[in-house]
């Protein structure tokens, strides 16, 4: 599926060759969010400040088709503080969102229009690759139509309503009329 790009974005990229690219990645955690960029230093987003990782994560591919397809990416990283290490393994909550953004940056490393949003998902599974010189962080996520293959269990039970609202008690007596036998007209 192709996706248009945002003008200013677009301009900024045909415009003189030189524009500063930059990722930006937003993944959530029980006790909070991580907020880094591809860069050095700090920038702002949306009253977010991204902190610059510089080289130290990067991602898989990052896929789209023109079929309905569930397709995932995996964050890397890598030489992070010893407090994000035990975030990202005591506090990764399956399900959490992960964003990956696109934005242009002016000279002075501000945002030259809105980022482009390329991938949301949802944290599946965190691990750690420790080869004794290297400690690298891979996070999977699932894209979010993943869930357009999960099953949706719900019955018409008096249980399954009280979930939904708790004082409604319509379907109070759905299992003493299962059985029943109810002649319509006359005998």
């Amino acid at each position: 599926m192709s996706r248009d790009l945002p003008a200013a974005i677009n301009t900024a990229i045909n415009s003189n060759g030189n524009a500063l690219l930059a990722l930006l990645v937003e993944l959530e955690f029980s006790s909070g969010f991580l907020r880094i960029w591809s860069g050095v230093g700090t920038i702002q987003y949306q009253g977010n400040t991204y902190t610059g990782a510089g080289t130290l994560f990067g991602f898989d591919n990052i896929q789209e088709s023109l079929s309905v397809v569930a397709n995932g990416c995996t964050i890397y990283l890598s030489g992070i503080p010893s407090d994000l290490v035990s975030a990202c393994i005591n506090d990764a909550e399956q399900g959490k969102i992960g964003r990956i953004y696109l934005a242009v940056l002016n000279s002075d490393f501000t945002m030259n229009g809105d980022p482009v949003e390329i991938f949301v998902g949802r944290l599946d599974v965190p691990t750690i690759l420790d080869d004794g010189e290297n400690c690298i962080i891979s996070i999977s996520y699932e894209s979010r139509l993943i869930d357009l293959m999960s099953p949706r269990e719900f019955r018409y039970t008096n249980e399954n309503q009280k979930v939904l609202n708790p004082g409604d008690p319509s379907f109070e007596f759905v299992t003493t009329i299962q059985d029943k036998t109810i002649t319509w007209g006359r005998g």
